[in-house]
Parts: C-alpha cells; sequence; structure tokens
C-alpha cells in the first residue's frame, strides 16, 4: 500500500546515509550521489563517467566536490 512506502526524500536521504560510509560515494549534486570509481575524468561543471554518461557538479558545492574528488584519487 502507499503507506508502506517511504516518502522520496527520507528514501534519498536514508541511501546516502549508508553510502556514506562508503568513500567511494559522493553527492556532486543536489540527490545525485556518484562513485568516484566510475569517473573517467573531471570537466568543468561535470563529471564523465565510463559508458559516456555526464553528470553535473553542483555549482554550489563545487569547490568541495572537486577537492573531495582530488583527495579520492590521490589516496588510490
Amino acid at each position: 500500500s502507499l503507506h508502506d512506502a517511504l516518502p522520496i526524500s527520507n528514501a534519498f536521504q536514508d541511501l546516502a546515509r549508508n553510502l556514506s560510509s562508503d568513500h567511494r560515494f559522493f553527492e556532486c549534486y543536489h540527490r545525485l550521489m556518484v562513485n568516484m570509481d566510475y569517473i573517467e575524468s573531471m570537466e568543468e561543471d561535470s563529471f564523465l563517467l565510463k559508458g559516456n554518461i555526464s553528470v553535473p557538479i553542483s555549482r554550489r558545492k563545487k569547490k568541495e566536490v572537486k577537492q573531495h574528488y582530488m583527495q579520492y584519487m590521490l589516496s588510490k
């Protein structure tokens, strides 16, 4: 029934909380988490993923996202 389903916002928050313990996952845009193992390259305002998929990087969080990605790449 409808009452058994989580509202989308809670579902995303729960998922994001669970994935936050895995250092590969990061929220690069509002409600969009990326697995950094799948990033081929970082563009000015997006990531290019394997399979030629482009995902946006939040303007508001750009500095934080890029820093997080660089740290991840250095730790590999």
